[in-house]
């Protein structure tokens, strides 16, 4: 399947008896998907998965797939800076980017 650049789709639930034939690079999202959207795409993702960006900070609900992909991000790219975003980074070994969109820390100098 030949896929452009950029895929815009809002998938209100996974279709899970579809098995995506698509391998994903990279994933932004606007908003986090439940726990079974985010399993469902990378469910033939996980080695091409290299770039991840979150607007939302992913929740601790995530952590176990944060667990499964954070050893293969090299890119990871988070909205704000939190202590559970302190926890995500302890799972991507291999990162060689990381990205924050907004430091109250640093916006307040």
């Amino acid at each position: 399947m030949a896929l452009g650049r950029y895929i815009g789709v809002g998938i209100v639930r996974p279709p899970l008896e579809w098995t995506p034939r698509f391998r994903l690079y990279q994933v932004r999202l606007m908003r986090t998907p439940r726990f079974s959207m985010l399993s469902w795409l990378r469910s033939t993702s996980m080695e091409n998965l290299k770039t991840i960006s979150f607007r939302d900070g992913p929740g601790r609900d995530l952590n176990p797939l944060m667990g499964a992909i954070g050893p293969g991000l090299r890119s990871l790219r988070l909205m704000s800076y939190s202590l559970h975003a302190s926890a995500i980074l302890a799972y991507c070994t291999k990162m060689e980017e990381f990205e924050i969109l907004y430091s109250p820390a640093v916006n307040a100098l």
